[in-house]
């Protein structure tokens, strides 16, 4: 933090990941013209973190750390949840902002947000000062102790969660005490170009927890460890879904084991299931595959999500990756959060499109969440101090767990 005047507080910040957002252009395009940049809006040049992001996010972040009594104090005039400061967000350099597509942004959802809107994706590598004013001393006294952890606990944009959207304040000393992996990095590339292969990592990594890997051009197969997990533990008594999902292109006689649970859905919810063709399926089958996987419909099925009562749509992730470039390496910690109470118990429908409807297509979530934490520290006991990550061009190297 630097020096301030009695009622501001100021900061520099470090931008070490694009921050993906939404731009609303004055003309909406069909979604089939949107690659075609010659007929895309100017974009709004300097776009970086958003004051209308960060202020609710630390509003909340800070009522957690305040007493009641201070809460009350510096709560604004009927807005209940907004406390009495304002910030100002001041790049110090170029921000370069560019409209996203699928070669510039891994993991990116193109069907994510509003429709009338643009994805945009921005990055400066120079700092960005944050100012805060108030004329409550002990709330900036109390910003100036916890902002630098803030960062460090959150993400901001779209894809906050897999990594997009890290900041961090250049004199805030990260804790030695949190997990993270640490991926080689470059200072030979461009600041956008070497976050590449480490949100690829992050990927791959986050795959081979939560649904498995299977890149049969490159023989590379792996389990889903939350399905190892569950069969392992005999603190739960069901089974995760996929068999369940699969019925419909199963052999009649394949055996479910322990009854099913959407279990997944603890893990972050989406919308949507892709299952491939056989055909496709079986020109890139890796030799790995178990033969009881083998089973594939005769044409792709899509199996969409939905909560009959309506009351659950998206759910990130629980599991949040923080990415720091420390000027040669990556360090990528995670953050666990508890799961969202909304899940357990909860009714979900699955509409195939592409292979026959089950007679009972309803499935519910677990009636307890699952152990996160406990999930995590198996899963990297399972891949040991070092694993190898790929995507479908082949090895990403060498993964590092630290485990303080």
């Amino acid at each position: 933090m630097e020096t301030n005047a009695s009622f501001s507080r100021s900061f520099r910040i470090k931008q070490h990941t694009p921050l993906l957002h939404f731009h609303r252009p004055d003309h909406t395009y069909p979604s089939n013209e949107y690659e075609d940049a010659h007929k895309l809006p100017e974009i709004q040049i300097g776009a970086t973190l958003r004051a209308t992001e960060l202020k609710p996010k630390l509003d909340r972040y800070l009522r957690e750390q305040a007493g009641s009594e201070l809460k009350g104090k510096w709560r604004q005039k009927k807005q209940e949840q907004s406390l009495h400061y304002q910030v100002r967000i001041l790049p110090e350099g170029t921000v370069r902002t560019t409209f996203v597509d699928k070669k510039n942004t891994p993991m990116f959802f193109a069907n994510m947000g509003d429709k009338g809107s643009h994805k945009v994706r921005s990055f400066t590598d120079q700092p960005i000062r944050v100012v805060f004013f108030s004329l409550h001393r002990d709330l900036l006294d109390l910003i100036a102790l916890k902002f630098g952890d803030f960062l460090f606990h959150h993400n901001f944009g779209t894809r906050q969660s897999k990594g997009y959207g890290s900041f961090s304040s250049v004199d805030y000393a990260v804790p030695k005490s949190i997990t993270h992996l640490k991926i080689n990095g470059s200072d030979r590339v461009s600041p956008e170009e070497r976050a590449k292969p480490m949100f690829e990592i992050v990927n791959y990594y986050y795959q081979r927890l939560k649904s498995g890997v299977n890149i049969g051009r490159r023989c590379v197969y792996f389990d889903s460890f939350l399905k190892i997990y569950l069969a392992k533990e005999s603190t739960y008594n069901y089974s995760w879904e996929k068999k369940w999902l699969k019925r419909p292109f199963l052999p009649e006689t394949a055996n479910f084991g322990k009854p099913p649970k959407f279990v997944r859905a603890f893990l972050g919810l989406n919308d949507s299931f892709t299952f491939m063709a056989k055909k496709c399926a079986e020109a890139n089958r890796c030799r790995n595959v178990p033969r009881n996987k083998w089973n594939y419909p005769d044409r792709k099925t899509k199996i969409s999500v939905s909560n009959p009562n309506g009351s659950i749509s998206r759910f990130k992730s629980p599991i949040l990756f923080k990415p720091i470039f420390n000027g040669t390496n990556w360090e990528v910690y995670i953050h666990i959060s508890d799961i969202d109470p909304k899940l357990p118990k909860k009714v979900f429908s699955f509409e195939y499109t592409g292979s026959r409807q089950p007679n009972d297509n309803r499935l519910s979530t677990p009636d307890e969440p699952i152990d996160l934490k406990d999930l995590v520290k198996r899963y990297h006991e399972h891949l040991g101090e070092e694993f190898e990550a790929f995507s479908f061009n082949g090895s990403l190297g060498k993964v590092k767990i630290i485990n303080p």
